[in-house]
């Protein structure tokens, strides 16, 4: 089974996936997580004057430079917008963090279930996927992990493979 899970900055889809993996013994990544080593720190390391001096100051800046990271996953997806997705999924079932609508319309076959987790944090400007009702299931995060982490169960049990 391949899961997709989306959201905003900062709206849970880590602690959801997660929560998903202790449920379902699934094994997850973040696109962030999966992405650094072979895209993201050799991108700013190619720069003439690269920002950082050592991996975990770029981890920890990622808020300040979601445009940069994202844009840096999409070259790394031309000409095929499925690379990442495609090798990430080779590894994991579950992605949680995709942020370009074409690597989405290019990947969207390759999920089982794809899961929108909303709370209510500000509108990430690096990311263009929308929640779309027909094609994502909302988790709602309230904030309570507690809230959360019956949703991610409740829609387990219900959609685990027989």
């Amino acid at each position: 089974m391949k899961i997709l899970i989306l959201g905003n900055a900062n709206a849970g889809k880590t602690t959801a996936r997660k929560l998903l993996e202790a449920f379902s013994g699934l094994s997850g990544i973040s696109s962030s997580e999966f992405a650094f080593d072979k895209v993201v720190w050799p991108a700013f390391q190619e720069m003439v004057n690269p920002p950082y001096e050592h991996r975990n100051q770029c981890l920890a800046d990622k808020d300040n430079r979601r445009p940069e990271w994202r844009e840096f996953i999409c070259e790394y997806n031309r000409p095929d917008p499925s690379r990442l997705c495609t090798e990430l999924l080779a590894e994991f079932d579950i992605y949680d963090g995709m942020r370009s609508r074409e690597e989405f319309l290019n990947t969207i076959d390759q999920f089982d279930h794809i899961l929108w987790v909303e709370r209510d944090v500000p509108r990430d400007s690096s990311l263009d996927i929308y929640l779309d009702t027909f094609l994502m299931t909302p988790i709602i995060n309230s904030g309570s992990i507690l809230y959360l982490a019956v949703q991610i169960h409740d829609w387990w049990v219900a959609n685990a493979p027989s």
